[in-house]
């Protein structure tokens, strides 16, 4: 499958830009993510076949922090996007890669992860 990036969050004008002109480059597929698919799986979202899509919630969660989920990567693909990130000031601490563990999961699930992931990492530095 293509790669690509299942973005969330990220609304300043000049970092989407940034971002999205990055992925060009490097022949990634952005998908902009909005709250009312939060609670479909990442697998379907991804275009995993399948993962049936989820009934939309009555009420949905706020998730505001940037996050961006990674599908279909191949490892040295993965070892060039990480580095440019970084090179194109583009820091999104939320990251993480579909996974067969976590591609039935909503993005409630994967974010609230990441949040956690995020917290101990920035704990161990301090």
């Amino acid at each position: 499958m293509t790669p690509q990036i299942l973005i969330y969050n990220i609304t300043d004008p000049s970092r989407q830009k940034k971002l999205k002109m990055l992925l060009l480059g490097m022949k990634i597929r952005a998908k902009v993510i909005s709250a009312d698919q939060y609670e479909q799986p990442i697998g379907a979202l991804a275009g995993l076949k399948d993962i049936p899509p989820a009934p939309v919630p009555q009420e949905i969660p706020s998730m505001t922090e940037e996050m961006l989920i990674m599908c279909h990567f191949p490892e040295a693909l993965l070892n060039r996007f990480l580095p440019a990130l970084r090179k194109n000031d583009l820091r999104i601490p939320l990251k993480a890669m579909l996974t067969p563990t976590n591609a039935a999961w909503s993005s409630y699930q994967i974010y609230d992860e990441l949040r956690l992931e995020d917290a101990r990492m920035r704990e161990m530095r301090s």
